[in-house]
């Protein structure tokens, strides 16, 4: 587990990008960079960790393309960890749905970042840039939140997230007399549950309800529906609400 955080200051990425072992890997040349009028737009976002950050520019509503600059010292396996984190606080924590990256012919570091996140290859431009004083192609990768949930890191973490959800949820309904038919552990419904929560706790509510909607419905469960934004309050199958406290659940009857 790494530390990360959302920057509005360019400051930090800025010495990064600019960093004799990173500058050349960045864009063609070697005037400095600054991005602050980038991260001064509240429509992208930076996330930074020790060593370097994710830059996730918006071009349009859940789409965002990234570009992951690291200093020498956090190369390798913090460099993935970074990525990983970057990634679910995207898919959680914002309106993202899709992350595309852009790999210039040559850039094998930008490449192995992609392929280890999970994205896959969609389409070349070729000679787009300048890359290293040549013209080069530029391979377009991506990765859809339907695709990121069922990667092993996440889906173990966000599955019992989930689980323990269910384990509470159902401990308030059966405090109210209401008698749930026990069915099977349904790890599936554990990570929906567990992935709509994490995006329910961090505010994106219409992204949670149309994200479990959407399994619910292909699954033949019951959709939920949001009745209440402050506090979060959700009609759940048998008519009941759940209202949603920080990490407290708590289950009513209508009325």
């Amino acid at each position: 587990m790494i530390q990360i955080e959302r920057h509005f200051s360019a400051e930090r990425i800025n010495e990064v990008i600019n960093d004799p072992s990173v500058r050349p890997w960045v864009a063609n040349g070697s005037e400095v960079l600054n991005i602050e009028k980038h991260v001064a737009n509240r429509n992208h976002v930076l996330l930074m960790g020790e060593h370097g950050g994710c830059m996730f520019f918006r071009f349009l509503p859940g789409v965002y393309e990234v570009h992951t600059n690291v200093e020498r010292a956090g190369r390798g396996e913090w460099t993935d960890a970074l990525t990983a984190a970057c990634a679910r606080w995207m898919f959680t924590r914002t309106d993202c749905y899709e992350v595309l990256t852009r790999v210039p012919e040559g850039h094998l570091a930008a490449r192995a970042a992609a392929i280890a996140r999970g994205m896959r290859y969609e389409f070349t431009r070729p000679k787009e840039c300048l890359f290293r004083d040549r013209p080069v192609d530029v391979d377009i990768y991506s990765i859809r939140l339907q695709d990121w949930i069922h990667q092993d890191s996440i889906n173990a973490e966000l599955m019992e997230l989930g689980r323990q959800f269910h384990e509470v949820l159902h401990d308030r309904v059966a405090a109210l007399g209401i008698q749930d038919e026990p069915h099977a552990e349904d790890h599936n419904h554990n990570l929906y549950v567990g992935i709509a929560y994490e995006m329910f706790r961090h505010g994106q509510l219409g992204k949670a309800i149309y994200f479990y909607n959407r399994w619910a419905l292909a699954s033949r469960h019951e959709p939920i529906f949001l009745v209440n934004k402050d506090p979060v309050t959700i009609k759940i199958d048998h008519g009941l609400f759940v209202t949603l406290r920080g990490l407290n659940i708590e289950v009513t009857r209508p009325g």
